[in-house]
């Protein structure tokens, strides 16, 4: 739910701003949220016992999750709309479920491959068209970006749950990763025009962004907490219900923006029941 709204707060914004200065906000709001979670939960203290490899790979995340796949996540929301762009992001699921398989030895039934055979059949009947016309985007631009958010996001499971087998102060260590995909947005980014821009924006779309961030970062949070806890075969699917979230929230922010057609709504109705039928496989009851 907190990815959705994240999406979804961010759809209309996304029709008038750039990506980046999203991108940024949301990073500037996640050090702020997780970093008060990790105060509040007495994690801050635990910081001084993160192992050298916990730090790198929580910063890999950090760089690559909440910069790079960020940006790209905001791109494709910009050029298809929410709705579309969280529909092939849940990509992510297939990416997570064979990198778990390959790396990590985690078991995936039958039942587990059939839901997974929904989710893929879901995207293909997408009209990405329909999304790209109503923002005047580009498709192909879209499409592409929306695929590679999935990838990015199918991999930091995996590096998140390695991560905490070695550090379990999991507040902690969402604060870790937003600070270094701060670092590394603040260097390779102009701040004063990056400052400038923000300050420019109408109200109405900064709170917009605020608040998207607020979800990312909540999101993040709830994240690291459950992959401290639960392998990754059975967070991975239940994250792939986003879809039906965003669908349910962008009626209400951002309507105009986003495509409502049958089309659509079969397309994440097929995805969900593949989310269920993957979570009911791995012994999750929904």
């Amino acid at each position: 739910m907190c990815f959705a709204g994240n999406r979804s707060f961010a759809s209309k914004p996304l029709a008038t701003s750039r990506p980046v200065v999203g991108t940024y906000i949301n990073i500037a709001v996640g050090v702020l949220v997780s970093g008060a979670a990790a105060f509040a939960d007495n994690q801050a203290g635990s910081l001084l016992f993160l192992t050298e490899i916990a730090l790198l790979l929580f910063a890999v995340v950090g760089v690559f999750h909440f910069t790079v796949a960020r940006q790209l996540s905001y791109v494709a929301i910009k050029n298809l709309g929410a709705n579309e762009t969280s529909a092939i992001v849940s990509t992510q699921i297939l990416y997570s479920l064979v990198f778990a398989v390959l790396l990590l030895n985690e078991q995936v039934n039958l039942q587990v491959g059939v839901g997974s055979a929904l989710i893929l059949l879901g995207l293909l009947i997408l009209d990405l068209r329909s999304g790209a016309d109503k923002r005047k985007g580009s498709m192909k631009i879209g499409a592409l970006t929306a695929l590679a958010t999935g990838l990015v996001y199918g991999l930091t499971p995996i590096l998140i749950r390695t991560g905490l087998s070695l550090y379990h102060y999991y507040f902690a260590a969402t604060f870790v990763a937003y600070l270094a995909a701060m670092l590394v947005f603040f260097v390779s980014t102009n701040p004063l025009r990056m400052t400038s821009e923000i300050r420019s924006l109408p109200r109405t779309t900064l709170s917009s962004f605020v608040l998207a961030g607020v979800f990312a970062a909540s999101a993040q949070l709830f994240r690291f907490w459950t992959l401290n806890i639960t392998p990754v075969v059975i967070v991975a699917p239940i994250l792939a219900s986003a879809p039906l979230f965003t669908l349910i929230f962008t009626r209400k922010l951002a309507h105009e923006l986003e495509v409502f057609q049958p089309r659509i709504i079969i397309s994440i109705t097929m995805i969900v029941i593949g989310t269920v039928a993957v979570s009911l496989g791995s012994g999750i009851s929904l």
